[in-house]
């Protein structure tokens, strides 16, 4: 194989029976290598892992701002109460903070702008 999109091709295309047959076969006859090159090989899957579930519209490398519902409801252009909606059905990641361990209490809810431009994303028709 010469390159990883040959690769990933060549794995979405195999069943996961002949995948493993391979590996054992691979992992037998080469056991030393194998060993050497799992660290290698672990630190890339989990690069890709992390970069592949990003989306790429998302940038992360921008410093992610906390927004409170007022402010969200600004910048969605939305009521507050459908704000608050949204996070309760989980389509909208918040956070609540500062609650404290009185029964009933409430805490302050927030949200990070990415979120919010995943949010957007997940609604584009």
């Amino acid at each position: 194989m010469r390159n990883l999109t040959e690769f990933f091709e060549y794995v979405k295309n195999t069943s996961q029976d002949d995948l493993m047959k391979e590996v054992k076969f691979v992992v037998n006859e080469n056991s030393e290598e194998v060993l050497a090159g799992i660290c290698v090989w672990s630190s890339v899957l989990t690069y890709l892992n992390y970069y592949l579930l990003i989306p790429k519209q998302v940038d992360k490398t921008k410093e992610d701002e906390i927004m409170t519902v007022k402010e969200v409801c600004s910048y969605l252009k939305l009521n507050d109460k459908t704000v608050r909606k949204l996070i309760n059905q989980r389509k909208l990641e918040g956070y609540e903070i500062g609650t404290v361990d009185k029964k009933d209490a409430r805490g302050t809810l927030r949200v990070k702008k990415s979120a919010c431009e995943i949010f957007l994303l997940s609604c584009k028709i």
